[in-house]
């Protein structure tokens, strides 16, 4: 696992060495020296897994973020999403690194240890962010920035009622790695139960954290539920797991609401595959955990313990509208 670090108060570096006679450290392209550029508050995200479309956009916004408000910015996560000892490897590292603030993203295999690894915080004056979702267990975090999951869930249960009509059997997928997508489907089952009472949750089955995984678990609701009317995914790897079963079946009819903007879940929804999404800005979830965190080691603490970021819903018809463009349009 890599560890790669982003001097975000500057846009060039300069490398030179700085001989005995040399007055004072160059001057980088920023108007400041490595000296001052390395002596900026440290902040660290640490995530799920390293590398994914939603978290390089929380990446990019962190990263933004840094730059705006002239701190380092140190991101990381585990390259497997199920690899929950090196998550906890990288959460004990960042606290050992006393930055001014860490911005955590719950992993939901290390759900248990994570409040331990985070007791000393109060202690050492290291400020916690909660990213995407609550920390189970902790309630030191001074915010959690995330979207609305029930807010979403309900959503998507009302997309999915006016595309089957409000009738039939739909179906859950979830990825067990991260809590958020547990919440998601908590409130799309809820509405469901209260305010569609002929649409009917046949199941809400963990596909895991891996594309092949949420297909093969999508393929097994299909078999056990011939009948299946609509699918709700509730991440960008479950949404994609779900349409790929259904290109397979061929003959299935289900309609499929979704969660996030990856690449291929935008080209699935342009081609009809996918009904329709809900795209998290996560770039701004990324912008305002460190935001959060800077404010609060600077003696302004956050208003509201939860910092909402903002969702669209988008499909085919309404990729041009200038809201979905917005948050579309920062997504790769």
């Amino acid at each position: 696992m890599k560890r790669p670090i982003a001097l975000a108060a500057a846009a060039l570096i300069t490398a030179a060495t700085l001989s005995a006679c040399t007055p004072a450290p160059a001057p980088t392209s920023s108007g400041m020296t490595d000296d001052e550029i390395l002596a900026l508050p440290k902040v660290e995200l640490v995530v799920p897994v390293n590398t994914s479309p939603y978290w390089d956009e929380v990446k990019r916004g962190a990263f933004a973020a840094g730059k705006d408000l002239k701190v380092n910015i140190f991101f990381n996560g585990p390259d497997d999403p199920a690899d929950s000892a090196g998550y906890l490897k990288l959460l004990r590292a960042a606290m050992n690194h006393k930055p001014a603030g860490i911005g955590v993203a719950s992993q939901t295999a290390s759900a248990a240890t994570i409040p331990d690894v985070l007791k000393p915080a109060a202690d050492a004056k290291i400020q916690i962010v909660a990213v995407g979702s609550s920390i189970t267990g902790y309630d030191g975090a001074i915010a959690t920035v995330m979207s609305n999951s029930q807010w979403l869930g309900e959503n998507a249960a009302k997309q999915l009622g006016v595309l089957v009509k409000s009738k039939g059997s739909v179906a859950v997928l979830t990825n067990g790695s991260d809590p958020a997508t547990k919440a998601r489907a908590d409130a799309f089952s809820a509405y469901v139960k209260k305010s569609l009472p002929n649409m009917k949750v046949v199941t809400v089955t963990d596909g895991g954290q891996k594309r092949a995984d949420t297909k093969k678990a999508a393929q097994q609701v299909l078999t056990d539920n011939p009948k299946l009317v609509g699918f709700f995914g509730t991440d960008a790897v479950t949404t994609l797991g779900i349409a790929d079963a259904l290109k397979d079946a061929k003959k299935a009819t289900a309609k499929v609401v979704g969660v996030d903007a990856d690449p291929d879940e935008v080209a699935l929804v342009k081609d009809g595959t996918i009904a329709g999404a809900f795209a998290q800005n996560a770039f701004n979830i990324g912008y305002q955990t460190v935001r959060v965190i800077v404010d609060a080691s600077n003696g302004t603490m956050p208003k509201d313990k939860t910092v909402f970021s903002e969702v669209v819903w988008y499909t085919k018809a309404n990729m041009k509208d200038p809201a979905v463009v917005q948050i579309l349009g920062a997504t790769p």
